[in-house]
Formats: structure tokens, C-alpha cells, sequence
């Protein structure tokens, strides 16, 4: 459950950043190809 919450900070920091938009995408979906994959 804390992994939500830190991923939801790390989404709204990266949309604060906004330049790095494209590379918080490769981030989220490396996390979620590894560690949440449903």
C-alpha cells in the first residue's frame, strides 16, 4: 500500500518538472513492469 503513495508523489513531483515528463514515463512503466504487474 505504500508503494501507491510514494509512486502518486513521484507522479506529482514529475508533473511539477514537467521537462522530464518523458523520462518519469520510462520510470513508471519500468516499476510497473517489474514490481506491479498485475
Amino acid at each position: 500500500m505504500r508503494s501507491k503513495i510514494y509512486i502518486s508523489m513521484f507522479s506529482c513531483f514529475m508533473l511539477k518538472l514537467g521537462n522530464v515528463g518523458e523520462q518519469a514515463d520510462k520510470v513508471l512503466q519500468n516499476l510497473s513492469g517489474t514490481k506491479f504487474v498485475k
